[in-house]
């Protein structure tokens, strides 16, 4: 069998790859080592929700690489290895560390931030640094900066803010014009987003909500947008006119759509409008805006700039080549696979939020978790603690019963929208101001990424000593989009040490209470609550799902 040639080179001595090896191998690296990130980033591409187009922004990130990557025809060809690994190799470690270090101590939290997208660019740019070398880096700055524009979390932060007055706005747009030209009727009352479609018995009504409302079209020509003013050349004014007219353009192109689609409706009927256009006209306008903005740059002054730089020489052939680069190559490959296994590891907080990061968990506020063989019951609130937690807080607590369960089992629910009062104000510091006498913290896996931690205390006011195991995740309520604190309080004196059973079974039976603490007893008790508390995020994450930030898709319902 013959090897390689790049292979033979590298078992030789040296690495010396062309141009387009060393593309294929930051490439090959780069989806290796996020190849669940970026699978979960392309789905949103099927999806009808406002950030339906971040999936974009890797392919946008590769064309401007491609295109701006070429050096200057006075740029010296010089290039100093030692410096290409001192800044490559930090840039990968650095992205490395998040990868590893940061699932496990933030739980959840990193997964509702993406932060595994935030570590992609560093790791990107070591890559760059150690197969083309810094100066090629520098150039491609921009390209590499450009994939921070997937990081959903500022877009959900405008979305939360916005995003119903954008739909409102298009909603008021839809009925004004229907007025007029009477090719649908507004629903009086409600919210003002239903609109009756059709006459007689083909009549139908469509809900324009917020992934209808056109905002999916707007940041999607925004990334393209950014993409390609910064290849145009021109006053920044000029690129800013640019912008706004094409975001208005582009909206404008949406509002037609949904015209189209109850046009078609009332003309030849639901399954034709719902089924057969909608899903397809919004892309098709879509594209036909972008191209037709692009058609008018010089209309504001602008001019494209995608020449060579260098005559003659193609987008990856123009590249600067650097020397041997078999320690870069080692390096990028250790990287990548461990990478790799942190990233695969990513799915399991699959089970707790989707593919942006959103939280699917409903709150206890709105329905308390209900387990097979236990009874739980509401038994008291707690408004005061509003002065710490937030005016929109709420404290809750709850006791299960189970009838063949070593003991009962209190939880406290605190649900807030700040995530940073919930960190300001422990349970541990809590306990410790107090002056409860704690054992060494122990952490939990209760699933789905959602770190417990168990802390046993005394308090004077209470028999013996008690297991509070809590943990912290996002969740969905009325209101919106808030962050819960579960705390599950239980006593150690228990018969735990012959509980050879799961929590949520009624299947064990129990001994008579045991009335003396032993190490093994206070293990036992640990490992009880945290299996009940496996159970509780199990049985909330196999409920019914809600997401409060991607809306629904405009679905018709016969009257």
């Amino acid at each position: 069998m013959r090897l390689p040639p790049p292979l033979v080179s590298a078992l030789r001595g040296g690495l010396h790859l062309s141009n387009r090896w060393r593309l294929a191998f930051v490439l090959g690296s780069v989806l290796l080592a996020y190849h669940y990130s970026l699978r979960t980033l392309l789905s949103t591409l099927t999806l009808d929700s406002p950030l339906a187009y971040l999936g974009l922004v890797p392919f946008m990130a590769l064309g401007l690489a491609l295109l701006r990557g070429a050096p200057g025809p006075d740029e010296p060809d010089i290039h100093d290895r030692q410096v290409d690994i001192i800044i490559g190799v930090p840039l990968m470690l650095g992205a490395l560390a998040v990868m590893t270090l940061l699932p496990g101590r933030m739980s959840t939290v990193f997964w509702y931030e993406r932060v595994d997208l935030l570590s992609m660019p560093l790791f990107v740019a070591g890559a760059i640094a150690l197969a083309f070398g810094t100066r090629t880096l520098g150039r491609l700055r921009v390209a590499v900066a450009f994939l921070l524009l997937a990081w959903p979390v500022p877009y959900m932060f405008l979305l939360d803010h916005g995003l119903t007055r954008f739909t409102s706005l298009t909603q008021e747009a839809l009925r004004a014009v229907v007025a007029k030209v009477h090719i649908a009727t507004a629903v009086a009352g409600g919210d003002g987003s239903l609109f009756t479609l059709g006459h007689g018995a083909r009549t139908f009504t469509v809900n324009v909500a917020s992934a209808c409302s056109g905002v999916d079209g707007f940041v999607g020509f925004l990334l393209v947008g950014l993409a390609f003013l910064h290849l145009a050349k021109g006053t920044r004014s000029r690129k800013a006119l640019w912008l706004v007219v094409g975001l208005t353009f582009i909206y404008a192109l949406n509002l037609a759509r949904l015209l189209l689609v109850f046009w078609v409706g009332s003309t030849w009927g639901e399954g034709v409008a719902i089924d057969g256009l909608h899903p397809y006209i919004g892309l098709v306008l879509f594209a036909l805006g972008v191209a037709l903005m692009a058609w008018a740059t010089p209309l504001f002054g602008l001019e494209l700039d995608v020449r060579r730089r260098i005559r003659g020489a193609g987008p990856v052939a123009a590249l600067a080549t650097t020397p041997a680069m078999r320690v870069s190559a080692v390096a990028l490959t250790v990287a990548t696979l461990v990478a790799m296994m942190a990233n695969t590891g990513l799915a399991r907080f699959q089970l707790v939020a989707n593919n942006l990061g959103t939280t699917t968990i409903q709150s206890f506020s709105a329905q308390p978790v209900s387990l097979h063989g236990w009874q739980e019951a509401r038994i008291a609130e707690y408004d005061w603690a509003t002065r710490f937690f937030g005016d929109d807080s709420s404290w809750v607590r709850y006791q299960y019963y189970g009838a063949k369960a070593p003991t009962s089992v209190i939880a406290d629910v605190v649900t807030t929208g700040s995530l940073g009062r919930l960190q300001a104000y422990g349970v541990q510091a809590c306990y410790e101001f107090h002056g409860y006498g704690l054992h060494k913290p122990v952490d939990y896996n209760l699933g789905g990424g959602v770190k417990g931690t168990v802390l046993t205390f005394h308090d004077p006011k209470m028999t013996g000593e008690w297991n509070a195991l809590f943990w912290v995740w996002a969740v969905n309520t009325p209101q919106g989009h808030r962050y819960e604190r579960v705390v599950l309080l239980a006593p150690v004196i228990g018969n735990y040490l012959h509980a050879a059973h799961k929590a949520g079974t009624t299947s064990a039976v129990f001994a008579q209470t045991q009335t003396r603490e032993t190490p093994q007893l206070l293990d036992a008790s640990r490992e009880w609550l945290a299996g009940f508390a496996r159970h509780v995020v199990t049985a909330r994450a196999d409920a019914p799902k809600v997401d409060s930030t991607t809306g629904v898709t405009a679905a018709s319902a016969a009257r």
